[in-house]
């Protein structure tokens, strides 16, 4: 098993997880494996960077296909202001679906 993979289970059940390193607040991230349809479930983690000063970080799916979907990455300073992702905030998703 590898930091991006899949496993697909005999019943047809697939789980598929990985991270995400590609700048910017939106990001497409593509599947390693396409979905039967577009009927999965999906979780995504942001990490903050080392020695931010954010206080919360969070993430929102904006949509999803049968091989990829777009996360959008907001966070807020301690101070109150807020911002958008950058490339050094890593996202990482968990997606269970149908294969067959």
């Amino acid at each position: 098993l590898s930091q991006n993979g899949y496993y697909k289970l005999p019943d047809g059940l697939m789980i598929q997880w990985g991270l995400s390193e590609v700048a910017g607040s939106s990001r497409t991230i593509y599947l390693p494996v396409s979905f039967y349809d577009t009927y999965y479930s999906l979780v995504t983690n942001v990490t903050k960077s080392q020695g931010a000063t954010m206080s919360v970080v969070s993430s929102s799916i904006l949509f999803t296909t049968k091989s990829n979907f777009v996360v959008n990455g907001t966070y807020q300073y301690e101070n109150g202001d807020y911002g958008y992702l950058q490339s050094t905030e890593k996202i990482y998703w968990l997606a269970i679906g149908r294969w067959k």
